[in-house]
């Protein structure tokens, strides 16, 4: 499980949309840095999950569709990264000898499910929002470690 540029484009893209209603290809392209090619295969995945859709001819574009608020994070980066399982032994469609043995089946599982129940948490809603969602303690988690370490220094600092 690899995020890639095409995620960190696609959801680019997915936010401009949104905050521009209707944008043709051009507009996308120029605006966001990203090459018509690159932009077409993202925007052909984006098409294809339904979160987004096109209207063609001279002033043909790309907007979102009615039901986009009911998409989430991991509905979106599956799209464009084609994302299964982390590990083959995961995919229900592939047989492994070593599962009755294997030591790292579970712990895989739980990474992947981890993964997954964190990006299904974010909406893409709140995600453009720039709201933390309900539930989702990642971002609460990792803002409190920053804040305990940045207050261990201070203690460390106050103690020489």
């Amino acid at each position: 499980m690899n995020i890639t540029n095409k995620s960190r484009y696609g959801i680019k893209v997915l936010i401009f949309i949104a905050k521009n209603d209707f944008v043709q290809r051009r507009q996308i392209a120029e605006t966001q840095s990203i090459g018509m090619e690159w932009l077409d295969q993202i925007l052909i995945r984006l098409r294809a999950c339904g979160v987004i859709v096109s209207k063609r001819g001279p002033a043909g574009g790309y907007m979102l569709t009615e039901n986009w608020r009911s998409f989430n994070v991991w509905q979106i980066m599956s799209a464009l990264e084609g994302w299964q399982v982390p590990v083959k032994c995961l995919d229900d469609h592939v047989v492994c000898s070593l599962t009755e043995t294997c030591n790292a089946r579970t712990p895989w599982e739980t990474i992947y499910k981890a993964i997954r129940t964190s990006l299904e948490v974010i909406s893409f809603e709140s995600l453009l929002n720039q709201e933390t969602p309900q539930g989702f303690l990642g971002l609460q988690a990792i803002q409190s470690s920053k804040q305990n370490t940045k207050n261990q220094a201070t203690k460390r600092v106050e103690n020489r």
